[in-house]
């Protein structure tokens, strides 16, 4: 049903207030049949990640909450997150509603015997429980807590889980129990992405473990194509179902989707798609992506000279955590620029200045240059303009210390970009989408 002039202030991470004209929640795929999804709406929203939001949305806002992950068979394939006739993939929420404890945490930032009844540990130390999951395997009505992503503003929680609940009796694996049979995954796209890294790891299931606590949902990875670390989610998937407006259901393969640095068809074609569900191919011959230099160091403090793929991800949560504001208490939206891109020749004219500037090879013509390193030697980190700043642990996060707007947002990151192309002569392109009008 749609809802009018609905505050989407409590469904972005960046915390700022913004009005959308028309509300409508996506969660059945029955929904895109009707006339709303015959042309593109305003705004796809997942978790509200990447992106700033203006003053008001116009049109419609379609909240994408599609949940779910099975495991798929050898013969299941596209349809828009269908089920293919013919085809039953097996199912990972139980069928018999027995009643399923937590496993074990992987993420201890002190290393303690760790379990799931808390959420993730706050930087103040507060206790968060989890809300009750969204999934029932029994179809049984259950109560909705009151919820993150409520329309109607209500006091804020962690948002509700579209996942299933892990099995009783789950652990971490050691290291032995990693093997390379792959794992056909469909997952929803209103699944929130930290919830599946950490729910594939539970079961042993390796290939996302870098991209662990990156904020946002399922549907959102493909169209940002998310890394972090050395790993792109674009290495893991196999297919992108999308809704198609004017079009219908199809199944995209990784070719068609077109991904690239931080960017993918999706993002090229805003208006055209809308995404229902991701497959993804987890284990299989996989090689840990230690190799970025925090990593190394993160797992040498732990004493782990020979990680899983669980260690890399614990090893990630730490630094992040170290760095990065949680949004839950800081509104944000993760990395605010891209990494430029730029030819040899500006690297070498650099270096004499800046004989410690980080780069990473492109191709036999190109290097990336780290923004974060840019930002903070242009004297910007920790640097506040009213409700906003740069984060003071990491210049490539800005902040919203309270009570900004999107404007704010935005016209603090032009400054950056301004002060960083007069230094270094080097450009910066923001990663976020600016969204909506006065």
């Amino acid at each position: 049903m749609i809802q009018h002039n609905i505050s989407l202030e409590k469904l972005n991470t960046f915390n700022l207030p913004a009005v959308a004209e028309r509300y409508l929640a996506l969660t059945d795929l029955r929904q895109l049949e009707g006339p709303d999804f015959r042309q593109a709406p305003q705004l796809v929203l997942g978790g509200g990640s990447n992106m700033v939001l203006l003053e008001r949305v116009p049109g419609l806002t379609v909240h994408v909450r599609l949940g779910g992950v099975t495991i798929l068979g050898a013969d299941a394939g596209a349809g828009a997150g269908l089920k293919r006739k013919g085809t039953r993939p097996t199912d990972l929420i139980s069928p018999t509603g027995a009643t399923r404890t937590r496993p074990t945490d992987l993420i201890s930032p002190t290393g303690t015997t760790r379990t799931r009844p808390t959420d993730l540990i706050s930087p103040t130390g507060t206790t968060r429980t989890r809300p009750t999951d969204l999934i029932s395997p029994t179809g049984a009505t259950r109560t909705r807590p009151t919820d993150l992503i409520s329309p109607t503003g209500a006091t804020r929680t962690r948002p509700t889980d579209l996942m299933p609940p892990a099995s009783a009796g789950d652990e971490y694996p050691s290291d032995g129990e990693y093997d390379e049979k792959p794992i056909p995954l469909r997952v929803g796209a209103g699944v929130d992405w930290n919830q599946l890294v950490r729910y594939t790891l539970d079961r042993g299931w390796y290939g996302l473990e870098n991209l662990i606590l990156i904020p946002g949902t399922v549907g959102a990875a493909p169209v940002q194509n998310i890394g972090a670390y050395g790993a792109e989610v674009a290495e893991r998937i196999t297919a992108v179902h999308v809704w198609e407006y004017g079009v219908g259901a199809q199944a995209l393969s990784p070719e068609d989707c077109a991904f690239g640095y931080r960017d993918s068809r999706f993002k090229r074609e805003p208006g055209r798609f809308l995404i229902t569900a991701v497959d993804f191919r987890l284990n299989g011959k996989h090689k840990l992506k230690t190799g970025y230099g925090a990593i190394q160091e993160e797992l040498a403090r732990l004493a782990i000279d020979k990680p899983s793929p669980a260690d890399v991800a614990l090893a990630v949560t730490n630094i992040r955590r170290a760095k990065l504001p949680d949004w839950f208490f800081l509104g944000n939206s993760g990395s605010f620029f891209k990494n430029p891109v730029v030819p040899i020749a500006t690297h070498r004219r650099l270096l004499p200045t800046y004989e410690d500037l980080p780069s990473y090879p492109i191709d036999e013509g190109h290097v990336k240059l780290p923004a974060g390193w840019l930002i903070d030697r242009a004297g910007l980190k920790g640097t506040r303009h009213g409700n906003v700043g740069t984060y003071a642990k990491q210049a490539l996060v800005l902040v919203n210390h309270g009570g900004a707007s999107g404007r704010d947002i935005i016209a603090f990151s032009t400054f950056i970009q301004k002060e960083v192309q007069a230094k270094f002569g080097v450009a910066l392109e923001r990663e976020v989408q600016m969204i909506g009008g006065a």
